[in-house]
């Protein structure tokens, strides 16, 4: 018995099973994981060090140079970047694309073993180390809490009660604060008083440290318990300071700190980093969800939390949107389920027109049935409902109905010819159910590259392939089983009717068109190459992209400031275009960053660490297509006017992996001097081109210092080192940490520095008293040093596996990085490299070479599994080589269809191309099985040809007209635009031709004359 006529004749479980999957999918759609986008793992680390005092150059090569080596041991690393900055060395670890999430804690933990056993090869002063590897947490929902009248020390205590609220909200993960403002105790003392005093700044110092030191008081036993002891009288205020006395050792007076010098408490100066919502100074508050949770439910916990905890909140205290993951979720999931609905509509619509309606119902509720069984199965293997998941049922869409047309049409067919339903629905499952199976499990091959790709974008795009997998494969089953009883059940026997003249109408029309070809099959092969050729020359001239930039309501304003810019002089110009922004309209807030970005909110979000001369302001908008459009020039035009001395960069979020500058020119070489002047030849080029923008470089432009002489000779005399040189230099700019303050939680440097007034010019160097830290007795500085110089010197130097590096970048103003890297290629590889120096690109044309080359090696394999299957179904090589030959005609459609739209041909769109394989051949192969099956029949060779070809037509070009039809609402999102003009362009383009080729190769590989109907010899 059969499969169809045992699922016909077991109705009841067929029925159940179809149940099952239907009301399954509906019951798990609202539990399902909902993301914006995908999950992707950003494989990378970062390893901090200290080394206070130390100049870049120095922390290179001291600190930087031992991570770097001890990073590399690990087999894992692909590669190492490094920043060398002044106290501080920052190296980036950069894992193989081969290890997965799942690997990467074992990687991590074995380079904290590499890291803490280099820690002995530091110098004095350096360290210790620190690894961060949350590189990669997403804090998507983001707030931005002020507070009208507080202190950021008030709003922090607020801040942290709310953080402690949220933690206990089931799904989160993480709960950070960003923009805290370090709070110190800042102790001023006038030289000239301390010098009439007769006391040395060693001596102040020294009390304030042994006062506050945590010392084990020791224990005794009484009755037998052990009784600690715990000496009290810390400091624990700021007037306990002002009160602690000093005795002087020279003079033996007893002095009272506070009327040696001022203390007071105030916020760090300069500050790391501040942040303000529209204009008011604010604290982020980020939260990152469990992996795999359901943002749009976590969202609503989260307002419920925040909604119950506010009532006890102060007049004046607001908590205002950065970002809200659940929203965008929301909105994004509406705007899928949208489109998904069209498809599906559009699909049925189509099938009921052309099939009728009886049989349109059944191929509609067999595509309802799998979409919902696909949810259920998604559901089960805990892959999240995001932009790629959904797209991918949209895209396959077309595909689902193929099988389940093939079935009805042949049941109709029979059905025509008197044959009863029953055995029509058994005949038509047991003839096609393996070349379905074979069409079904090549279509699903053609996505495998994307499912096997280790790369980041392959990560990212996962989920299309998973989706393609289970749909297909339900498709299929459901073809086979619940399709054969719908027909039964719901398909009426046709009234008898004359018998149809084969030559006549539209089929007739088909008929000679493919005897033509096959007549004149050389004059059709050559026309076919060269319009193969054509496509392959015009193919050159289609845009080139990666991923395109998110409609996401919000742009992105980067501020570069002159090099080495006080964060204080930053802030102020970026305040005064913050208040631009805000002003313009259909803008409805800013959130403006100095110093640093924001808190990774989206996984495409990269965020600059640590830069004074650095500003960002995020701009909420209320449409970003009108905002580029018309806001754009406006800013770009007003800037300069505003702050002359600004760089403005604009730029809108991304969909996909990447990073800025997207145009990348990387020059490595041993000295430091020449890779300076390559990179501003390089600059030169890139600021030559008008649409480039954002223009940089890592190292930044150069800094000044101020470099004093330090004799070494006279410095032994009077006890004085080097670093008593540095201790009074920093006392008397922006000060040394002398001790500590405890209050509860927190731990509040204690900081010797000038008064204002003394240190916020450029300093008289000739006034400052060095403090030997052997003897306690003031030098003049001048006593001990020599030329005092001014020079500019490199603020950062980076490196990447070892050696120094220098990036040029940029970011296209307008249209895309592939545009501008082709117009300014050849000048930039023109440039002339000394012996041991070379030129790489980065960017966008790394990434993306990157990613398709990780397709190449599954996407062959693949292939060559396609071929297999192929001889494997037929049981002949030639059948194979019939079907593979028509896969090349897709690029016609798709050259055409790119360039008659204007779309570009990024890593969307080629795995639209890779698709169109697995379509292709499905095609071909329910038309060389047919003909086949003619043939077996007793048909003449050309009449089987003519005759299959014809009675193919319909569903082949059903099929592929459903595809295209279902791909419509997808030509309105920008993530998958161009993918689904390839597609449907290609698609189009080839099944036409298919229908053409696939007769005429047939006739040429078994050598089927136009003229007798029968096989030559």
């Amino acid at each position: 018995m059969g499969i169809a006529r045992s699922c016909i004749q077991r109705k009841t479980v067929t029925w159940l099973f179809t149940l099952v999957l239907a009301v399954g999918g509906m019951a798990v759609f609202d539990s399902m994981a909902k993301f914006e986008d995908p999950e992707f793992t950003i494989k990378t680390a970062q390893v901090f060090t200290s080394y206070p005092g130390a100049t870049p150059i120095e922390v290179a090569n001291e600190v930087t140079d031992v991570i770097e080596t001890a990073a590399q041991q690990l087999q894992a690393v692909d590669y190492v970047t490094s920043e060398s900055l002044y106290g501080m060395s920052r190296v980036t670890v950069e894992v193989k694309p081969t290890y997965d999430k799942n690997s990467l804690p074992q990687v991590w933990d074995e380079l904290r073993r590499k890291v803490n056993d280099a820690q002995g090869n530091l110098p004095p002063g350096a360290g210790p180390s620190l690894v961060y590897d949350d590189f990669g947490d997403v804090y998507g929902i983001l707030y931005a809490l002020t507070g009208e009248g507080l202190s950021m020390a008030e709003l922090e205590e607020y801040a942290k009660d709310i953080r402690t609220e949220l933690l206990m909200v089931d799904g989160v993960a993480k709960v950070n604060l960003d923009g805290v403002q370090q709070e110190v105790i800042y102790l001023e003392i006038p030289r000239a008083r301390l010098s009439a005093m007769g006391l040395s700044s060693y001596e102040i110092y020294n009390a304030i440290s042994t006062q506050n030191a945590v010392t084990n008081s020791g224990s005794l036993i009484q009755d037998g318990q052990r009784v600690r002891f715990q000496v009290t009288g810390e400091l624990d205020s700021v007037s306990s300071i002002e009160n602690l006395l000093v005795t002087s050792s020279r003079s033996n007076r007893v002095i009272r700190v506070g009327d040696i010098g001022k203390v007071y408490r105030e916020y760090e100066d300069p500050a790391s980093k501040l942040i303000y919502y529209n204009g008011k100074p604010a604290i982020h508050i980020g939260i990152s969800a469990a992996s795999g949770g359901n943002v749009v439910k976590l969202g609503e916990a989260i307002d419920q939390q925040i909604a119950t905890m506010w009532k006890d909140m102060p007049h004046g205290i607001d908590l205002n949107v950065v970002s809200l993951q659940g929203d965008s979720v929301t909105v994004a999931i509406k705007g899928f389920i949208v489109n998904l609905g069209e498809a599906v509509a559009i699909v049925i619509g189509v099938l009921m027109l052309v099939v009728g309606v009886r049989a349109g119902v059944i191929i509609g509720l067999n595509l309802l049935i799998i979409v919902l069984g696909t949810l259920l199965i998604m559901y089960m293997t805990g892959v999240a409902l995001e932009r790629i998941s959904l797209g991918a049922l949209i895209i396959a869409m077309g595909m689902l109905v193929d099988n389940a047309i093939v079935v009805v049409d042949g049941v109709l067919t029979r059905l025509k010819r008197g044959m009863d339903t029953e055995d029509a629905a058994d005949e038509v499952v047991e003839q096609t159910k393996w070349p379905l199976l074979g069409a079904t499990v090549i279509a699903i091959l053609a996505f495998s590259a994307i499912g096997l790709s280790p790369d980041s974008t392959g990560e990212f795009c996962r989920s299309l392939f998973l989706v393609v997998l289970y749909s297909l494969t339900l498709s299929w089953i459901l073809a086979i089983t619940v399709c054969p009883l719908m027909c039964v059940q719901m398909l009426k026997k046709p009234a008898a009717a004359p018998e149809a003249d084969p030559n006549a109408g539209f089929l007739g029309f088909v008929r000679r068109m493919v005897r033509s070809c096959i007549r004149f099959r050389w004059v059709t092969v050559l026309i076919l190459i060269g319009a193969l050729f054509s496509s392959m020359v015009g193919f050159g001239n289609i845009k080139q992209s990666f991923f395109p930039n998110s409609s996401r309501p919000q742009f992105l304003l980067n501020i570069w400031m002159p090099s080495g810019s006080d964060i204080s002089a930053t802030q102020a110009e970026v305040a005064k275009i913050d208040e631009f922004i805000r002003e313009l309209p259909g803008v409805t807030g800013t959130h403006s960053l100095v110093g640093a970005g924001a808190m990774r909110f989206l996984l495409t979000y990269d965020s600059e660490t640590g830069n004074s001369a650095y500003g960002q302001i995020i701009a909420d908008v209320e449409d970003i297509a009108i905002a580029e459009a018309e806001l754009f020039p406006q800013i770009y035009e007003r800037i300069p006017e505003i702050s002359p001395a600004a760089t403005p960069f604009l730029m809108k979020f991304r969909l996909g992996p990447g990073s800025t500058g997207a145009i990348t020119a990387r020059f490595s070489g041993p000295d430091p001097a020449v890779l300076r002047s390559l990179s501003e030849q390089a600059l030169a080029i890139f600021k030559a081109h008008p649409n480039a923008g954002n223009i940089t470089t890592d190292w930044k432009e150069q800094t000044k210092e101020v470099r004093p002489e330090f004799v070494q000779n006279r410095g032994r005399l009077v006890n004085i080192t080097r670093e008593d040189v540095a201790n009074a230099m920093a006392e008397a700019t922006d000060g040394r940490r002398v001790g500590l303050y405890r209050e509860e939680d927190r731990l509040i440097p204690i900081i010797a520095r000038a008064p204002r007034e003394e240190s916020n010019t450029l300093i008289d160097l000739s006034g400052i008293q060095v403090y030997s830290s052997a003897t306690g007795r003031p030098v003049p500085l001048l006593q001990v040093v020599d030329d005092i110089d001014t020079a500019l010197a490199d603020a950062t130097i980076a490196r990447r596996n070892r050696i120094p590096t220098i990036e040029v970048m940029a970011d296209p103003i307008r249209g895309l990085p592939s545009e501008i890297l082709n117009d300014i290629r050849g000048d930039v590889e023109a440039i002339t490299l000394p012996v041991g120096y070379s030129m790489e690109w980065g960017g966008e044309a790394e990434s993306s070479s990157d990613a398709q080359a990780s397709l190449v090696g599954p996407m062959l394999v693949a292939i060559l599994i396609m071929y297999l299957l192929l001889i494997v179904l037929f049981n002949a090589v030639r059948h194979s080589l019939v079907i593979f030959l028509c896969v090349p005609l897709s690029l016609i459609g798709v050259t055409v269809g790119l360039l008659a739209t204007g779309s570009s041909f990024g890593f969307m769109p080629l795995l639209g191309m890779l698709s169109l394989i697995g379509m292709l051949i499905k095609n071909g192969i329910v038309l060389v099985d047919e003909i086949e099956n003619l043939r077996r029949g007793g048909r003449e060779a050309l009449t089987a040809v003519l005759d299959a070809t014809a009675s193919r037509v319909v569903p082949v070009s059903l099929a592929a007209g459903t595809t295209i039809l279902g791909m419509l609402p997808l030509v309105l999102d920008v993530f998958f635009k161009d993918m689904a003009i390839a597609v449907m362009f290609g698609l189009g383009f080839a099944t036409v031709l298919t229908l053409l080729v696939v007769p005429v190769l047939y006739a040429i590989f078994f050598r089927i004359s136009s003229k007798e109907q029968k096989e030559s010899a």
